[in-house]
């Protein structure tokens, strides 16, 4: 992964983390983080572990967990590739429902997590 993360040392990654469920369940887990070195990178892993779970409902909303990345990647400013890694291991179920045709201003990269897989 660190080679990923650092290959490209003129564009280092620079990348804000949330986790997310249903509609009005998500929140920041780490604030946008340069990653441009092996010591920035272990800095950033070693803060995850610590943000601690919090309750969630049990639902999944896609598409707002979606619109409500684009956020930080709008207050970002200008970078070479704008990108939203998306994990999930449920059917979307709560509202808005994701949409076929809709432009968004990054490429997602999703992940589905399946159950007892």
């Amino acid at each position: 992964m660190e080679a990923a993360f650092l290959h490209i040392p003129s564009a280092p990654v620079t990348r804000p983390i949330f986790e997310w469920s249903g509609m009005l369940d998500r929140r920041l887990t780490l604030s946008w983080t340069l990653i441009n070195s092996p010591a920035a990178l272990g800095g950033a892993a070693d803060r995850l572990p610590r943000t601690g779970g919090h309750p969630a409902a049990q639902s999944t909303a896609i598409s707002a967990a979606l619109d409500w990345g684009e956020r930080p990647l709008a207050e970002g400013g200008a970078c070479w590739q704008a990108t939203l890694d998306l994990t999930g291991d449920g059917t979307s179920n709560d509202r808005p429902q994701p949409r076929e045709g809709v432009v968004r201003k990054a490429t997602v990269n999703a992940l589905a997590i399946g159950i007892g897989a």
